[in-house]
């Protein structure tokens, strides 16, 4: 697990600022390779098995990522390929998993990936703050109506300064009320 982490990370950073990355210049529709922990993903298009930062890399390059149902609807890959800009296509219900907003497609199960590229948006936009712990703090508030008493434990988060300098010049705003989308699903 910790090397999955070091791999991420070194790919979110790099995702913020290389071209290749933020350009998304692999793929539309990255498939990852997928576990058997369903039955409904057999057949599903699935890619070889990678190393992490590899996993990560092609993600963080694509446009969209398949995220079928595992042993749960909610899994890690939704908020990994949000953190890299990539739109997951899932099997979510939008009812429940309303927080999402318009960053994953939702109630897929047609999982053909030549008819996804024809009906899917083909510059989707993704709100990556739904990885920060500050989007979901003022998400909180929101729903509750009121500002929450709230602990700070971002001195433990594992970044450099540098790191941290770099999330800091991010000019990304903090909730997705005060974002205009233009993503649009066929």
């Amino acid at each position: 697990m910790r090397n999955q982490y070091v791999a991420y990370k070194e790919v979110f950073f790099a995702s913020l600022t290389l071209p290749e990355v933020t350009n998304k210049t692999e793929s539309l529709i990255f498939a990852g390779s997928l576990g058997r922990t369903n039955l409904g993903r057999e057949n599903i298009a699935k890619s070889p098995k990678l190393i992490p930062k590899d996993y990560y890399s092609r993600m963080a390059k694509s446009k969209y990522i398949l995220s079928p149902n595992g042993d749960r609807p909610e899994c890690y890959r939704h908020y990994e390929a949000i953190g890299l800009g990539t739109m997951p296509i899932t099997e979510l219900d939008p009812m429940l998993f309303h927080h999402f907003e318009q960053n994953v497609i939702y109630n897929t199960s047609d999982w053909n990936v030549t008819m996804l590229e024809i009906r899917l948006n083909p510059e989707p936009v993704v709100n990556r703050n739904l990885i920060r712990e500050a989007y979901w703090m003022e998400w909180a508030n929101e729903q509750a109506g009121l500002s929450l008493n709230w602990n700070d434990y971002s001195n433990g988060n594992g970044l450099s300064d540098e790191e941290t300098a770099l999330l800091a010049s991010m000019a990304w705003p903090i909730h997705s009320n005060s974002i205009v989308t233009a993503n649009k699903q066929r």
